[in-house]
């Protein structure tokens, strides 16, 4: 995985970026699994979740992840772009940017561990104004 920083826009022209879980009790390491990927294409952005998140986020954090990934589609349907260039850019807090991604890098993505975020039973995937 790369560790290229920066903003969306910036010369890597990002297609995607990895959200890193950075539980509460383990400050100051850097250490966690990636937990969630934002994805952007010609039709919009999605969001794929890795399927143990429930495991791997400490009882200390749930409640901050069962907020976050409803708001997370609240947002991405109002303003998909927005919502994707805060996310590349995630700097605090128990869920931060930990690299942007190319399109050679996206197939991590697809592994089995992660599935499209499904909200109510239904696949979604924000389009793109």
């Amino acid at each position: 995985m790369s560790s290229k920083r920066g903003t969306c826009d910036s010369e890597v022209k990002a297609l995607g970026c990895a959200l890193r879980y950075l539980p509460r009790q383990a400050t100051g390491s850097r250490q966690g699994p990636i937990l969630l990927y934002a994805l952007r294409n010609a039709e919009g952005l999605c969001l794929y979740i890795h399927r143990g998140l429930k495991q791997l986020v400490s009882e200390e954090d749930r409640g901050y992840f069962e907020e976050l990934l409803p708001d997370l589609r609240n947002r991405c349907l109002l303003d998909p772009a927005a919502l994707f260039a805060q996310l590349c850019q995630l700097a605090v807090g128990p869920l931060v940017t930990d690299s942007l991604l190319s399109e050679d890098e996206l197939s991590a993505a697809c592994s089995a561990d992660f599935e499209l975020y499904r909200n109510n039973q239904e696949d979604w995937l924000c389009k793109a104004g």
